[in-house]
């Protein structure tokens, strides 16, 4: 990938929810105000499955998983209040790209998906088409 080895790097945990398809780390590298460089690695198998350079400046991510539940309760403030927040991802109009995780927020009754422009979706079909 090019990236020296200074470079901060953090790694995010994303459970794929599409049948049985390899959970993975996304790698974020550079500062958290400006993202330069992401990768997709196989939790299991440790390789490489896709990288990206980035301009590095902005952050790769624009909701974090406290952000999404805060997204959560002021849509749905009467609902359970016990929330658990968790990274996914499935090919789906909310997100087409591994790179771009959504925010899975569940409680014991509900279960919604936060994309990374903060929309809100209640399912995941993957045979839905972009518009």
């Amino acid at each position: 990938m090019g990236i020296e080895r200074s470079v901060a790097a953090r790694a995010l945990w994303i459970t794929r929810i599409n049948g049985d398809a390899e959970d993975y780390y996304l790698i974020l590298f550079g500062p958290s105000s400006g993202t330069t460089a992401v990768a997709t690695v196989g939790a299991e198998s440790g390789r490489i499955q896709s990288s990206a350079k980035l301009s590095g400046l902005r952050p790769h991510l624009s909701i974090s998983a406290e952000d999404a539940e805060n997204i959560v309760r002021s849509a749905h403030p009467i609902e359970e209040p016990s929330w658990q927040v968790a990274a996914v991802w499935k090919p789906s109009p909310a997100s087409w790209s591994p790179f771009y995780p959504l925010w899975k927020v569940s409680s014991e009754v509900s279960t919604y998906y936060i994309d990374q422009q903060g929309k809100i979706w209640t399912e995941l079909n993957s045979s839905q088409r972009r518009g």
